[in-house]
């Protein structure tokens, strides 16, 4: 069993389960909580004046709004629930890996068959740019740091893990599929 403070590591002669919890720092989540907050009310103050005596394209100006309000309620939602309740589990049998993200207790799972995996790696990392300093970002779930093919489909796993961390991850499950062929 190997783990760290983010990943837990449990080897059977059967089975590899990895459990990986996302960053939670107490006073980010806090300032993610605030924000939801406020947004909600924004959007609670804006829906309430769409039944004032309004023209057609002042309400059609706040649904537009209200639309882009409730896509970014819906994202920022997300993520709160994730840092204080989510996690991911990756279950590794003799015939499949179970990608599993948890919030809240509701998992949503996904089975692949091993025979059908190949080009298990890690994302290159150390690239400096907008879209990596973004997906790193407390305020986002964040992006997959482990890949492989299944059936020609890539599938991600390991959400905003560092390099080593994504080395971890990548060994045990080579470790698993090494066993099986």
């Amino acid at each position: 069993m190997k783990s760290n403070k983010r990943i837990q590591i449990n080897q059977k002669e059967n089975e590899t389960v990895i459990e990986i919890v996302p960053i939670n720092e107490a006073s980010k989540t806090t300032l993610l909580l605030v924000w939801l907050i406020v947004w909600t009310l924004c959007g609670i103050v804006v829906f309430s004046q769409f039944f004032s005596n309004l023209s057609k394209e002042e309400k059609l100006m706040m649904a537009v709004w209200m639309a882009f309000w409730a896509y970014f309620e819906y994202k920022i939602s997300s993520v709160y629930l994730w840092r204080e309740n989510g996690k991911e589990k990756i279950t590794l049998n003799n015939d499949s890996i179970i990608y599993s993200q948890i919030i809240s207790g509701k998992e949503n799972a996904k089975e692949y068959i091993i025979e059908n995996i190949s080009d298990l790696k890690t994302i290159e990392f150390g690239k400096n740019n907008f879209s990596e300093s973004f997906q790193n970002s407390y305020w986002v779930k964040g992006n997959e740091s482990v890949y492989f093919t299944h059936l020609s489909q890539k599938i991600g796993l390991g959400l905003q893990l560092n390099k080593d961390e994504a080395q971890q991850v990548l060994q045990a499950i080579a470790k698993r599929l090494k066993k099986k062929k």
